[in-house]
């Protein structure tokens, strides 16, 4: 049963050796996880920016980045009538540590490497403070480089994700993402 479909082309500037900025629009489909319910998916349009600072270390590397996300989801209640649809706009704040460490030695056909990374999601108010926990991530898994362009996350993950009334939906899932570079 699909969760969520996420399509997140980026443009990257390098600043320095351990700097680099990113730029990009995220494009969601989100399935509500009741397979009756008509319409069943919420779409979500992003436009965000981000800065991300890499270290290495005797082994492996530590890196981390903040996300500024500005998000168009699609209103609730869903519109069967596409006309009828709208959508509403928030902005959030994403914080992200990652290590990355190789299990391979350099050279080798399939480089993979131990990851390991926590992400904190924050809502942000209408004045662009951030106010409210939304969710946190936190993933271990393995990183494949199949090649030059084409990397392969899998492992993992652990989101636990806030709701009313100081609730929380935890989720435990397997997260595979494939990275493509043009």
């Amino acid at each position: 049963m699909w969760d969520q479909k996420l399509f997140r082309p980026q443009l990257i500037f390098k600043g320095s050796k351990n700097v680099q900025w990113f730029a990009g629009y995220s494009y969601l489909r989100n399935f509500n996880a009741d397979v009756m319910a008509d319409p069943r998916v919420r779409t979500e349009h992003n436009l965000w920016e981000q800065v991300l600072y890499k270290t290495p270390l005797t082994k492996g590397s530590f890196a981390t980045w903040i996300r500024l996300e500005h998000r168009f989801q699609e209103a609730l209640p869903l519109q069967k009538d596409k006309a009828l649809r709208s959508f509403d706009f928030s902005s959030r704040i994403r914080f992200r540590v990652i290590y990355d460490r190789p299990l391979t030695i350099p050279d080798v056909k399939l480089p993979t490497s131990f990851v390991f990374y926590n992400e904190v999601f924050v809502l942000m108010n209408s004045k662009g403070i951030p106010n409210q926990f939304n969710q946190n991530w936190t993933f271990l898994g393995l990183k494949l480089e199949l090649n030059k362009q084409i990397t392969l996350n899998t492992g993992f993950q652990k989101n636990t994700i806030s709701k009313s009334g100081g609730n929380f939906l935890i989720n435990r899932l397997w997260n595979t993402t494939l990275f493509y570079k043009l």
